[in-house]
């Protein structure tokens, strides 16, 4: 979706305006599905089918990073409130779940977890489906406003096909099926007032869904997916002028830099905890967010630091004789043969086999590099990063013109060009 807003602000006025629609058009159905946990806050992995109903519902840092970097970048751009009311969500919830005391973001929440406290085992999505009778018991009078404005439905809303296990078994995932409009005008009453039973019946059911047995969380933290974040929560704060949102964004980055960085070797750690050195990704992702730090608050020490991960990257990852970078540094003596993101197997995109780079769930280093060095290259006037654009793009040239959609994020990168 990041490339379809970059190309709604590059192209023509015809074409943009499409791509924007696009985006806007996915961004809306996301918001409203089954995906988006409307009672907790924050977004599930990815959905199972095309109507955004049945997630699987793991939540991950990388996916609240990315979306909220999208729906910050729509608030900006369209000047609709909503996007911005979603983003404020993904931060609500990231804040309250996923954040370490010490300001660093966790990793994730399971999928799986007990029914209830006398449950022996776990079950996909227990923690946030509803039964038709229990949401009767909860809500009252209120219950048929919300059934319908929800899709819930009596024996449950989950698709066979896509309850494989039957775990899912008279179970209802909340989806906005009908508009605050349209539900307003099925009971006869006026929007503010359908959009204050919401809210309350909503309220209710997290009060009832903190009774439950919690999902596992994954504390893991890694400086991947935390860069992901800064750059996104500083992005939000720049648009929304929020000086909460840049302390959380603040936070995160010097909490890596006093804890997983060593100032001497100029060499990030990729886990908290551990010895393991950081990858690629981790260099690029946290650029990425430090560049937008330094947007957001005009802190040069910020760009400063971007800078000398910029060279700790290209010392340690750097493809001298192909162009891009590879996964794992040469200074780790562990690594027999050292690969690209992608390259550890064949994509067959459109009949056209590749063995390059590709992004997927989150973006390749290089995808993330192309960007990180165009702003650092237009920041601090240093012409030297140009090469490393124009052989990375070089390397992935075939990818790019017959299969560009394996490279969205290098796509995105391109048009800043």
């Amino acid at each position: 979706m990041q490339e379809k807003l970059r190309e709604s602000l590059k192209l023509g006025a015809e074409q943009g305006k499409h791509s924007l629609e696009m985006v806007e058009v996915t961004a809306a159905k996301i918001a409203a599905g089954g995906i988006h946990d409307h009672v907790g806050s924050g977004f599930h992995r990815y959905s199972v089918d095309r109507t955004w109903l049945v997630p699987h519902f793991e939540k991950m840092l990388y996916d609240q990073a990315q979306l909220l970097s999208v729906f910050s970048d729509l608030a900006a751009i369209t000047k609709n409130p909503f996007y911005e009311t979603v983003a404020r969500d993904i931060i609500r919830y990231v804040e309250r779940d996923l954040r370490d005391p010490g300001g660093a973001f966790y990793s994730a929440e399971d999928a799986d977890s007990k029914p209830d406290i006398t449950a022996l085992h776990s079950k996909e999505g227990a923690f946030a489906v509803w039964e038709a009778e229990e949401l009767d018991s909860i809500l009252q009078a209120d219950s048929l406003i919300f059934k319908f404005h929800f899709g819930v439905e009596d024996n449950g809303n989950v698709p066979k096909q896509f309850d494989p296990h039957n775990e899912l078994l008279t179970k209802n995932i909340l989806i906005q099926r009908h508009t605050v409009s349209e539900t307003a005008a099925e009971f006869s009453v006026s929007n503010e007032e359908v959009q204050r039973i919401l809210n309350r019946c909503l309220g209710e059911l997290w009060k009832v869904r903190e009774t439950r047995p919690k999902p596992h969380r994954d504390d893991k933290i890694m400086v991947a997916w935390n860069g992901l974040m800064i750059s996104a929560l500083a992005k939000a704060a720049r648009y929304f002028n929020d000086e909460h949102i840049k302390s959380l964004a603040i936070s995160a980055a010097h909490f890596i830099q006093n804890n997983m960085y060593d100032p001497e070797k100029k060499q990030l750690i990729r886990v908290f905890g551990t010895q393991i050195n950081g990858y690629a990704d981790d260099y690029s992702f946290l650029i990425d967010g430090l560049i937008e730090l330094f947007q957001t608050t005009g802190d040069c020490s910020w760009i400063k630091w971007a800078q000398e991960l910029q060279d700790s990257m290209d010392a340690f990852f750097w493809d001298s004789e192909s162009g891009g970078y590879f996964t794992g540094s040469k200074e780790d003596e562990g690594v027999l043969l050292r690969l690209k993101d992608g390259e550890d197997s064949q994509k067959i995109v459109f009949g056209v086999t590749f063995v390059t780079e590709y992004d997927g769930a989150e973006p390749t280093p290089s995808s993330v590099a192309i960007k990180n060095l165009l702003r650092l290259e237009a920041i601090l006037g240093c012409s030297k990063y140009s090469e490393k654009v124009q052989k990375t793009l070089d390397a992935n040239s075939l990818a790019l013109t017959r299969a560009p959609r394996s490279l969205p994020a290098m796509v995105s990168g391109l048009l800043r060009l």
